[in-house]
């Protein structure tokens, strides 16, 4: 499944769209259940719709099936991080030691940039979307406000650590789901083993300040916060190693349902091993 992973990559870069149906989401929950998400579990879904036909399904519909296998006490969570209107290029982004712009975050009016699903989840009625305007997170379910609401956003927290929405999943003992996209590539959840515990983190020099302006009905105040500086991201993590090590260790279970790339892991597990190998600042070189 290692190389079939590359292969899909490719594939969903080409122009030749996937004939997703009905019939495919049954067996991509069918995996899922087999794989041991049930009733009142929490996921944290990852999701692309690139490269998919929405001719035989709605994406609501695909939001519904993955709700369906939890039940009405279930929970599910998406990555929901803001567009900023002033957001740099990418090489300026990565190469900027400092930033002083201020970014503008609105609870319920900025779009998303994780995709359609993320957007639409955050838009039905009921759903929460955190505050923190790093590494945001948008939850429908039963423990959608333990998740999302109350998290702490100032500068001695940080977007993953002690008490953040990504905490909350892990205390929940969260599955988490990459739906049509490389789940290594997209594992936001990685950075609790950081954030959370900082103390032990061996990286110096690993985060810098930020201003955001978050604004959430009646509610509007500026914060500096602290994120992860983006060149160890994009320029010293390892991520085919890291996916490698995950399938060797059978922490991440990767299924191909009509082309279509679908993953799990369990949160508890994924941290647990992090964990077990941060004295290098693994999977960082």
């Amino acid at each position: 499944i290692f190389f079939s992973r590359f292969k899909f990559i490719n594939y969903i870069k080409s122009k030749k769209k996937i004939n997703f149906n009905k019939n495919d989401l049954s067996m991509v929950l069918n995996f899922l259940i087999n794989n041991g998400i049930k009733d009142k579990d929490t996921i944290v879904l990852h999701s692309s719709l690139k490269g998919l036909s929405q001719k035989h399904i709605k994406p609501s519909e695909i939001i519904d099936g993955f709700m369906s296998i939890l039940g009405a006490n279930g929970t599910i969570c998406m990555p929901a991080s803001p567009k900023f209107k002033n957001a740099t290029n990418i090489q300026d982004y990565i190469t900027n030691y400092e930033d002083n712009d201020i970014y503008e975050y609105d609870v319920n009016r900025s779009s998303t940039q994780t995709g359609l699903l993320p957007f639409l989840l955050s838009r039905k009625n009921g759903s929460i979307r955190s505050r923190h305007p790093i590494n945001t997170m948008v939850a429908y379910g039963s423990l959608a406000k333990e998740i999302c609401e109350n998290n702490p956003i100032d500068i001695n927290s940080l977007p993953c650590g002690k008490n953040s929405s990504w905490d909350m999943c892990y205390k929940n003992n969260a599955w988490i789901i990459g739906f049509n996209l490389d789940l290594t590539h997209s594992l936001t959840m990685i950075h609790l083993a950081e954030d959370k515990y900082e103390k032990t983190w061996p990286i110096d020099n690993w985060y810098r300040n930020k201003n955001f302006l978050i604004k959430d009905k009646n509610f509007e105040e500026i914060k500096v916060l602290r994120e992860r500086r983006p060149i160890w991201g994009t320029c010293h993590f390892a991520e085919r190693t890291l996916c490698k090590d995950l399938i060797n260790e059978k922490i991440l279970i990767s299924s191909s349902i009509n082309g279509v790339i679908i993953e799990i892991i369990s949160s508890k597990k994924l941290i647990d091993y992090l964990k077990s190998r941060n004295t290098k600042g693994y999977p960082y070189y």
